[in-house]
């Protein structure tokens, strides 16, 4: 269809060209007057794709840094075609078929201006359609795409979930509940800056809300630092002490006590918190089998090394990139590592960021590294682990080269993985 309407044009511009160049005389005054139409023509074509990107930013395609690079660019090039024109051969041209290519191009420009708009209400549809169903029922809305997100594992429904929860900021911007639920979001996706400017603004309309601060908690074990834990720690005791029965509270606090390897405070969080569940709940068994795990940890022997010695729930990857690859590259892209449970949840377990440039280079994963409480990666019996690398830098851009390695366990076993 493209190429008809691009043929289409052609067809049309030839002829008008055609027409042109049996001209017997040349007329210097309408030449002038073509080059301005030209330089409108280009000022408007200009005018029209700045628009296309705000727009593109404002529904979420691009973020403040793609869009400032790309305005740039864009700049670039519409000065270099106002200076072609303003140039002395450009003005003195007598050649007609010159004016001919100019139009053909501008021609060719304007068919895919009009495929880009036709993408763009398609775009335009689809967000006003997530902003009426959030209208009705947002939290209905936002479960039912998340679960699709996390059956697919797609660009598209992982994207369309992350659309759908901004849109939901967007309507209810002094809503805290909207912002954590955003901040949440990014967390599970790996994009920690975006969740901590959600975090900052949740935390700016309900400083002691005790949401607010177990989501900061949450945010600060992502990079899986002992002191981030402890950090963390901190904040938990902060609501407990006004709400010593928050469940929230002592589930996460219970499992970062754990992780921390303080598993008599883990077994505490976790029995009050079974006193206000019910014994028929699946739920209740589950944590019946953790506070016992803790148990367990707590009056067993002190190892003479640290636990993470013996490989246990840890995997060593070296990543490294051909260098036909890298030439490709500029250098300042993100390389994501991150561990999926085989046959498990789709969103990545574990996850470690590198740029192209620090490559080759050799990362842990540990369960310290655990995207979300009670989800490392040596609770499941098989992992996969990818390399990939990510042009836009977000965790969900799958459009650069990537490889992953078989199905193997978190037993400290080192694995070695070519971007080519």
């Amino acid at each position: 269809m493209f190429w008809l309407v691009v043929g289409t044009i052609t067809l049309i511009f030839g002829l008008l060209v055609g027409w042109h160049v049996t001209r017997e005389e040349d007329d210097s005054g309408q030449m002038a007057s073509e080059a301005r139409i030209r330089n409108e023509l280009l000022k408007k074509d200009f005018q029209f794709r700045v628009k296309e990107l705000h727009r593109r930013h404002a529904a979420g395609l691009l973020d403040e840094k793609e869009l400032q690079q790309a305005e740039i660019e864009l700049k670039q090039e519409a000065a270099a075609s106002l200076a072609h024109e303003a140039s002395p051969d450009r003005l003195q041209a007598g050649n007609d078929w010159r004016l001919g290519v100019a139009v053909w191009v501008v021609g060719l420009a304007l068919a895919i201006g009009l495929f880009e708009v036709a993408g763009g209400w398609t775009t335009a549809q689809q967000l006003q359609s997530l902003q009426e169903q959030l209208a009705s029922a947002p939290e209905k809305v936002l479960a039912s795409l998340e679960q699709e997100a996390r059956e697919k594992n797609d660009h598209e429904s992982i994207l369309r979930w992350l659309t759908a929860v901004r849109a939901n900021v967007d309507a209810h911007p002094l809503d805290v509940r909207a912002w954590l639920e955003y901040a949440r979001a990014n967390l599970i996706v790996g994009r920690a800056d975006l969740a901590a400017q959600a975090l900052k603004r949740a935390q700016a309309l309900a400083p002691e809300d005790p949401s607010v601060l177990i989501m900061m908690a949450q945010a600060m074990v992502a990079d899986g630092s002992p002191e981030g834990r402890r950090h963390a720690q901190r904040l938990v005791q902060r609501v407990l002490e006004k709400d010593p029965g928050n469940q929230e509270a002592l589930l996460f606090g219970g499992f970062n006590a754990f992780e921390l390897g303080d598993y008599q405070q883990a077994e505490q969080y976790w029995k009050r918190l079974l006193e206000q569940m019910s014994p028929d709940s699946q739920r209740y068994k589950l944590l019946q089998k953790s506070i016992a795990m803790a148990r367990q940890r707590a009056l067993a022997p002190k190892p003479k090394e640290p636990q993470a010695a013996d490989g246990q729930g840890s995997v060593v990857v070296r990543v490294s990139m051909t260098s036909e690859l890298k030439k490709m590259l500029h250098g300042n892209e993100t390389v994501f590592v991150l561990a999926r449970a085989v046959n498990g949840p789709p969103m990545p377990l574990a996850v470690k960021r590198l740029q192209v440039d620090q490559l080759p280079a050799t990362v842990t994963l540990t369960d310290q590294d655990a995207m979300q409480p009670g989800m490392g990666i040596s609770n499941f019996p098989q992992i996969q682990v990818t390399a990939k690398v990510s042009p836009s830098g977000n965790a969900m851009d799958n459009s650069g080269a990537q490889v992953s390695s078989p199905a193997l366990t978190a037993d400290g076993r080192e694995i070695h993985l070519v971007l080519k």
